[in-house]
């Protein structure tokens, strides 16, 4: 196995290594040891690819995030009518912004209100997230020159009602609702 091999093979443990410790407790109760332990690999290795936690942290959520994202919103989608496309992509949505991983999401949104390299970090994950829905979007919606503010619209909202829904004792966000109004927005007819 040749050294370019074996760091790809390294940085892929360490990432699904973090992915399993965010998921089992978040990020706060995940360290940079813990996950060295759980790649099999030394505190060094995992400091040569990742000077630190929030740098470890960003790199998992923004790689798994990616990836489950482009297949979640992966054609073909109901060809039917605009209604049923904009259905089935908000559906979509709702349920990435749904995943178990969406927990340590929302921590480190938290932290980089305090830490400006993790808002940095953070909100480039985001921006990217953001570009790919909008990019699936443009596949399925009506274009027009309202298209990516209303796209940007219902990401917010879609952000806001899971958002919601991980508050224990809240109450819910009434997922139904919003989505009829989404639909809506997302074709163009609630202006």
């Amino acid at each position: 196995m040749t050294q370019s091999a074996r760091r790809a093979t390294t940085r892929a443990a360490l990432l699904a290594a973090t992915i399993d410790s965010l998921l089992a407790q978040g990020v706060a109760g995940t360290s940079t040891r813990g996950v060295a332990e759980r790649a099999g690999v030394s505190q060094g290795a995992l400091q040569h690819h990742f000077p630190n936690k929030a740098q470890l942290v960003e790199a998992a959520l923004s790689a798994s995030l990616v990836t489950s994202l482009e297949q979640l919103l992966a054609p073909p989608y109901d060809a039917s009518s605009a209604p049923a496309r904009a259905a089935e992509l908000l559906d979509r949505l709702w349920h990435f912004h749904r995943l178990p991983l969406f927990g340590a999401v929302f921590e480190m949104l938290a932290l980089a209100q305090q830490d400006p390299v993790t808002a940095e970090r953070t909100a480039g994950t985001l921006d990217a997230l953001l570009a790919r829905i909008e990019d699936a979007a443009a596949a399925v919606l009506p274009d027009d020159p309202t298209r990516r503010t209303r796209i940007r619209l219902a990401v917010a909202a879609v952000r806001g009602a899971a958002a919601v829904e991980t508050i224990p004792g809240a109450g819910g966000s009434d997922w139904d609702l919003i989505r009829r109004g989404l639909i809506d927005v997302l074709i163009g007819e609630a202006r």
